[in-house]
């Protein structure tokens, strides 16, 4: 094999390996972060409306603003030991997913930050 033909193998092997390591799937061991805000009355989360993706470490809320108050409201059937999430100040992380959940989507039923409920709209977690 000839040195051209030799770097571009190497090239080749090296793209190859940085593209499957940026399609493998999130850190599985770390709680998504959630920061909730609610310009103009409406919930977001991260910055959008809609659903976060979460693994089985679970999730951490918390305010925009450092020691902002926060509370998250889920279905009965959500995948934590406890579906009522609330702090005082800080965030907050619900723990690690009930073993033998099954993916799924739950949309939250009440998020309040600062003391003020915003609305929820399509807002809450999708387990992976």
């Amino acid at each position: 094999m000839s040195l051209h033909r030799g770097r571009f193998v190497v090239v080749l092997a090296l793209c190859v390996l940085v593209v499957f390591v940026g399609c493998s799937r999130r850190n599985v061991g770390t709680p998504q972060s959630i920061v909730l805000t609610a310009p103009a009355g409406n919930c977001l989360q991260n910055g959008a409306a809609g659903t976060v993706e979460i693994y089985s470490a679970g999730a951490c809320w918390a305010g925009a603003s450092p020691g902002t108050a926060v509370a998250v409201q889920l279905p009965a059937n959500c995948p934590f030991a406890s579906c009522s999430i609330p702090t005082a100040s800080g965030s907050l992380c619900s723990g690690p997913v009930t073993p033998g959940t099954p993916a799924n989507t739950w949309i939250y039923t009440s998020v309040t930050i600062g003391g003020n409920a915003c609305v929820v709209g399509t807002n809450g977690l999708i387990m992976k």
